[in-house]
């Protein structure tokens, strides 16, 4: 919205420099975009918010001024000549749909003389970037800018019937509008017609056929209230918008109807030299609405700012406003609602107004006091036990990703995870936004695709986030490696199924839980075989390949090994207590043991059963060989352990060693079927 400040002026006086003005503006809510210098006088380019339409005028963008500068505004006085007593014109104004215009007010003239503006309208229309076109067009714009109130003026000679029809469009039925195109229309769009055709659309344009031109002498003002969601949906049908339609969509203040047309009323008749060939045609079943008090309690004011504003100043603050305002008791006041300001209804509508004009920038910055007992309860806890367990996995050599929570259902059938139960987005952004993930693999594959292209090929990620598995919503660590994980002179390692293993196990170490048990077990499409986590006999995780062809979906052409871990089972696990042992004094002995057995036990039941067997005295059990080929029968493996055995008082003996050892043997033979070799 411009605001040329010359025009300003004959409404309330301004502060002396346009760069304070702006600011003030600009603190209130009315956010002042540029200035610039045109015909003489600076020009506000102002942003106008969708609740504010009475600032679309310039009277009510002077009350705005005068409001933050605490000065009164003068509104031009309008006195409207009267209208002939003889020889008056017929006008019949018609409305078929009251809920689309619910008021209608029109006004003939006649002996106009149609001919070029004078010099100060066109210099005020020129600020505003408007062109001239005659003087009784360019009185309804003056009048629009002024009071935000579109009017619209037809040659009263070319209306058939002498009437004004407001009404539906008919379907099939077309206009020619002024801007020169021909609108096909339909019932959804409101019309101004006469007697035979539609002559205007209805709070948009008007029609060529009716338009003021040089050789006009009689005119019909119209002045009206349209239905706000009807202008905007013929706007967007028919892709024309004009100054009028823009302020239509936002409701037009119901006093200024009225005032509008007296307005240009008495313009014509000083302008055009017209007279009044009627008497003012009112029709409709609208009324303006009366204003309704607003309780507005003090204490609640103040609460709700946290600051303490004096009443007289609230009272001054609402008054400059525009409210009427009454004192109900020294807690409470009232004030009543502005026909213009549709956006206040409430209590802590008036709290606002309040504040953007007495100014945010004093109230003083405060701390708000708390009560609070400092203990760690166990979100602290766990908080802590999380930061731990990400500094460890860093200095393990992973990096920490942060991916996004929403995903697009083509990632997941990339992933081969549409199968499972997954949560869809109501209103998505975009089709790559579509689904709450139900496994972070998507987003660390990824991120190393990402690297991958960028030549590092060598690249670990973890992530803890959540998940969404049908209606659960679970905090997950994934975990993502691949190419080399330890690189040197010395030795390479790659990244495997077991490195990934020993990470999780470091978790588990980390978080004080007992070790978790690793079955192998079909983890799904996504993976070329796998592992499952059981922690205290529930399923904690998995851990697995990606697949090929997975990794291939992110061209991504080197094995990639995934984990995932539900850290909210994890957590919730019983912590492993911490018992003190003494150091032995006597050195451990120290046994190897061979044997061949099947391959359906792991070695960490293998080790377990040796550790019972052995007890209370074997203490360790270590795997340090495994072979499985020609020479061993398909479906076993050759495991070879090391032994250690404590004893707490003493030495062992040879005999004693050797029952412990002959002990642990026999149970592999008898519980595993083991042949020792």
């Amino acid at each position: 919205m411009k605001a040329p400040l010359k025009w300003l002026r004959e409404y309330v006086e301004l502060p002396a420099k346009t760069a304070d003005l702006a600011k003030l503006l600009t603190h209130s809510g009315t956010k002042a975009e540029g200035i610039q210098q045109k015909n003489g006088t600076d020009v506000l380019s102002l942003e106008i918010t969708t609740n504010r339409p009475d600032c679309l005028s310039l009277l009510g963008i002077a009350a705005e001024i005068g409001a933050v500068t605490h000065r009164r505004v003068t509104a031009p006085k309008v006195t409207v000549p009267k209208a002939l007593t003889k020889n008056l014109q017929p006008l019949h104004i018609e409305i078929q749909d009251n809920k689309a215009c619910p008021r209608y007010l029109g006004r003939v003239f006649d002996k106009v003389e149609v001919r070029p503006s004078p010099e100060w309208l066109v210099r005020y229309l020129a600020w505003m970037d408007q062109k001239p076109i005659n003087n009784v067009v360019d009185v309804t714009n003056f009048c629009l800018y002024e009071m935000g109130q579109p009017l619209h003026a037809f040659d009263y000679d070319k209306l058939k019937g002498r009437r004004i029809v407001v009404r539906r469009a008919k379907k099939g039925e077309k206009i020619l509008a002024i801007d020169g195109n021909e609108y096909a229309l339909d019932e959804r769009i409101l019309v101004i017609a006469d007697a035979e055709r539609p002559v205007a659309i209805a709070g948009i344009m008007g029609g060529k056929d009716t338009e003021v031109t040089e050789r006009t002498k009689r005119v019909v003002l119209e002045s009206a209230e349209f239905d706000p969601i009807l202008v905007r949906r013929a706007s967007r049908l028919l892709k024309l918008s004009s100054e009028s339609s823009y302020r239509f969509e936002r409701t037009v203040d119901p006093r200024r109807v009225r005032e509008a047309s007296d307005r240009a009323a008495a313009l014509f008749c000083e302008l055009a030299g017209a007279v009044i060939a009627s008497h003012l045609k009112e029709t409709g079943k609208g009324k303006p609405p009366k204003g309704v008090w607003i309780r507005l309690r003090l204490p609640r004011l103040n609460e709700t700012l946290g600051h303490k504003i004096p009443t007289a100043k609230i009272v001054k603050i609402l008054s400059y406003l525009g409210f009427k305002v009454k004192r109900v008791s020294k807690k409470e006041i009232k004030a009543k609602t502005l026909l213009q300001r549709k956006d206040i209804r409430r209590e802590i509508d008036l709290v606002e107004e309040i504040i953007r004009i007495y100014g945010f920038d004093r109230i003083p910055e405060t701390i708000p006091a708390t009560r609070h007992e400092i203990r760690a309860d166990d979100s602290e806890k766990e908080y802590r036990l999380l930061r731990q367990l990400r500094e460890s996995l860093v200095s393990q050599g992973l990096y920490e990703a942060v991916t996004l929570s929403l995903v697009s259902e083509r990632v997941l059938k990339n992933a081969r995870l549409d199968k499972l139960e997954f949560i869809r987005v109501a209103n998505p952004l975009s089709a790559e936004q579509e689904i709450l993930r139900p496994s972070g693999l998507p987003g660390l594959l990824g991120a190393i695709a990402h690297n991958v292209n960028r030549k590092e090929k060598d690249i670990g990620f973890f992530e803890i986030a959540k998940r969404y598995l049908g209606s659960n919503e679970e905090n997950v660590l994934s975990i993502a490696v691949t190419g080399l994980v330890n690189a040197s002179w010395e030795t390479k390692q790659t990244s495997s199924v077991y490195y990934l293993k020993g990470i999780v196990e470091n978790v588990f170490e980390l978080l004080r839980k007992k070790a978790p048990r690793w079955t192998e077990e079909n983890t799904g499409p996504s993976f070329d075989g796998g592992l499952a986590l059981t922690a205290d006999d529930a399923r904690a995780g998995m851990l697995g390949a990606v697949h090929a062809d997975v990794a291939r979906e992110w061209d991504i052409r080197q094995p990639v090994f995934f984990a995932e871990i539900d850290l909210d089972k994890v957590l919730a696990l019983p912590e492993r207590r911490r018992v003190f042992s003494e150091l032995g004094k006597y050195p451990p002995v120290r046994r190897d043991i061979a044997f061949v057995s099947a391959s359906d036990k792991t070695v960490a039941e293998i080790a377990e059963l040796m550790k019972a067997a052995g007890a209370p005295h074997l203490a360790k059990a270590v795997l340090f060989d495994q072979y499985a080929g020609s020479s061993i029968p398909a479906g076993k493996r050759s495991l070879a352990f090391s032994l250690e055995y404590h004893k707490k008082e003493g030495t062992f003996t040879d005999e004693e060693i050797r029952v412990l050892h002959t002990r642990v043997g026999d149970a592999l033979r008898s519980k595993l079927g083991a042949e020792l070799r």
